[in-house]
């Protein structure tokens, strides 16, 4: 696919097959058309011939910004038809990945075809697209999430980061549970990475192990303490930022401390 050339052609006979990226704000593509419409498109977007036709590459949504402002023709960086269905997905997803910010599980999903049409291991396809195989790895991982955990990463409710995480998870019942905790606020990211690190630990490993005990002396004569199996200062910062956290989002509900005890003794039975 190394033949192309830069031509005028008709947006109307632009068609696009299944894209990685599947959410277009309308507010920001408002904002694009009326930059085209002064500017026109700056950048070409991708298209590969189709018969008298085209099919969208990439560039989305500088097409349906296009459409928006008016314009007839478009710049575009027109391809010869790939060989083979795997070639054209690559092609796609390295564009999109460059140009267009894919959200996590969009580029998930991309990373997951490629490999399915292609044949290719996730270390093959990190080569392919100019990823870390670790992180295409874990890029992966967030499809093994349900579909409800799935929407909330979509939304921003919770972090890829986090979402790794959850994917170490194995329990389907804990999992959203913890997710429940990061969408609603009450669990930092890095405490949830404490508490799966905890949680994956060979059964053996955490039966044989001792409670370790730690307390700290702050100023003003208070005292705090944290017991756990084999305290490390990681799960000890992990500990004091889930409970920080959660004592906040107790405050702005006006509980008292009484209620937030009462709150993360109920929490941790739950989660025993």
């Amino acid at each position: 696919m190394s033949d192309y050339r830069i031509e005028q052609i008709s947006r109307k006979k632009i068609t696009w097959p299944v894209q990685e990226r599947k959410h277009f704000g309308g507010a920001e593509l408002a904002e694009l058309a009326a930059t085209i419409r002064v500017h026109g498109i700056l950048e070409p977007i991708g298209v590969i011939r189709d018969g008298d036709g085209y099919q969208g590459l990439w560039g989305q949504r500088r097409w349906m910004a296009a459409e928006l402002a008016g314009l007839e023709l478009i710049p575009a960086v027109v391809r010869d038809k790939p060989r083979t269905e795997a070639e054209g997905i690559e092609t796609r997803l390295i564009e999109n990945l460059q140009r267009e910010a894919l959200r996590p599980l969009e580029q998930s999903a991309g990373l997951d075809q490629l490999m399915k049409a292609s044949g290719l291991t996730a270390s093959d396809v990190a080569k392919r697209v100019g990823m870390k195989p670790a992180a295409v790895t874990k890029s992966l991982s967030l499809l093994q999430l349900s579909e409800p955990i799935r929407q909330q990463i979509d939304a921003g409710l919770i972090s890829a980061g986090a979402g790794y995480e959850l994917a170490r998870v194995e329990d389907p019942r804990l999992r959203s549970e913890l997710a429940a905790q990061i969408a609603g606020g009450t669990l930092t990211r890095d405490a949830l990475a404490g508490r799966v690190k905890t949680i994956r630990r060979p059964v053996n490993q955490v039966q044989e192990s001792k409670k370790s005990r730690v307390t700290a002396k702050l100023r003003g004569g208070r005292l705090v303490t944290v017991s756990g199996p084999e305290l490390t200062l990681e799960t000890f910062i992990a500990a004091m930022e889930e409970l920080l956290t959660r004592a906040r989002t107790s405050r702005a509900k006006g509980h008292s401390l009484a209620t937030l005890v009462t709150i993360l003794a109920d929490d941790a039975k739950r989660t025993a």
